[in-house]
């Protein structure tokens, strides 16, 4: 890919992230204030401060250079339910039942990410993973050339049909996340309220949440209401009467920052119940095109459902302390190779039955098309740094 082409892909990055972020006129900060100048700020220092950064937060970014790739890997025609942001972090450890959050339950490590599910080649999510080992390594030093077998790892990972063993930054984030208690979890997210007689929790206000404009603040209000419906286990709690004590903006991930994300506090009248914190996400899917593509990726049962109210689309699901992602940055470089062969062999289980079989020909393609798509990313994210530095001057 040539450098002018990065250039470009970059230029509509950098005018969508603004324009995304433009539209969000109903974010308030602790003091009342516009939010959006830092939100935009923040996404942009995200986007700046890696390659890898740069990546996970520009889907729309790697799906225009992976047309322009295309050619390289357009005999490898397999295609089915795909995952669509199947980068490295985008896997993780997540509830595997439905019990009330502050019960202890299982955690499993798993895909946990299906906002980009689509119907597509199954090669798209292949790539994406494999480029994310490339990126998510280049800061670490060590010679290119041994980076490769990263690729090959994805690959042998993916095409295997044997039992891949758990590595160690898999295990550790498993035994993390079964050890936190749920009063912690709800602590470092919520503060009890002063203004109402009742034992009620509100979001902290700061980084991690901002307020809403009162009418955005009242149609989520409207569809936290929908919650009992779409989870039974609420409305069947002992009491079974629950009030939405508080609604915020959630800011959250690289590629999800710019796009409208609220969180929920739903309590139970009588305080004999902690209360449930829900994740709500602006989405295109429908509630069966996202349980179809779920339960063709072996999704664990989150849970999610789609509510809709006024022309604004959510998916919500319950949030829960046995969840977290793998994070790049904490993972030591000797543990890429059979970390990527593990999450190589867990996208190829979600893909099942439709998985491809590759033979050395085809992997020398999907070799090619990712050290084209890390290339292409690399340049990406030096326009984008130039871009926001010019901005900021």
């Amino acid at each position: 890919m040539a450098r002018g082409d990065a250039w470009a892909l970059a230029k509509l990055q950098f005018d969508g992230d603004r324009a995304l972020i433009e539209g969000l006129d109903c974010i308030r900060t602790r003091e009342g204030d516009d939010a959006r100048p830092w939100l935009l700020s923040k996404k942009r220092a995200k986007m700046c401060e890696s390659a890898f950064g740069f990546f996970r937060g520009s889907l729309g970014f790697f799906e225009r250079a992976l047309r322009q790739v295309r050619p390289i890997v357009g005999e490898l025609s397999a295609s089915g339910w795909i995952v669509g942001d199947a980068h490295a972090e985008n896997f993780g450890a997540l509830r595997a039942d439905r019990e009330p959050p502050w019960k202890r339950g299982e955690a499993r490590f798993w895909i946990n990410d299906f906002d980009a599910v689509r119907e597509g080649p199954l090669v798209d999510d292949v790539l994406r993973l494999a480029t994310s080992a490339l990126l998510a390594g280049a800061s670490r030093g060590g010679h290119p050339v041994q980076n490769l077998v990263w690729i090959d790892a994805v690959l042998d990972g993916y095409l295997t049909d044997e039992r891949v063993d758990a590595p160690k930054p898999v295990r550790a984030l498993l035994s993390k996340v079964e050890a936190r208690k749920y009063d912690d979890f709800l602590r470092a997210r919520t503060a009890a309220r002063t203004d109402v007689e009742y034992e009620a929790h509100e979001f902290i206000r700061g980084d991690r949440y901002l307020s809403l404009t009162k009418d955005r603040a009242k149609k989520v209000d409207q569809l936290a209401r929908e919650i009992a419906a779409c989870y039974p286990a609420i409305a069947e709690r002992p009491h079974g009467s629950y009030r939405v004590d508080d609604v915020a903006f959630r800011v959250a991930g690289n590629g999800s920052l710019g796009h409208f994300r609220a969180a929920v506090v739903v309590a139970p009248i009588e305080p004999d119940e902690p209360p449930w914190l829900f994740d709500m996400k602006e989405g295109a899917l429908k509630h069966k095109a996202l349980i179809a593509a779920r339960a063709a990726l072996s999704a664990i049962d989150a849970h999610p459902a789609v509510v809709k109210a006024d022309g604004l689309s959510l998916m919500i699901r319950p949030l829960a302390p046995q969840e977290d992602k793998l994070s790049m940055a904490k993972i030591d470089a000797e543990q890429f190779e059979p970390l990527f062969r593990y999450l190589g062999s867990v996208l190829g289980r979600a893909h099942g039955r439709v998985r491809a079989s590759w033979g050395p020909d085809d992997r020398g393609s999907i070799v090619e098309a990712t050290v084209a798509l890390f290339g292409a990313h690399q340049s990406g994210h030096l326009a984008y740094t130039a871009m926001s530095r010019r901005e900021s001057e």
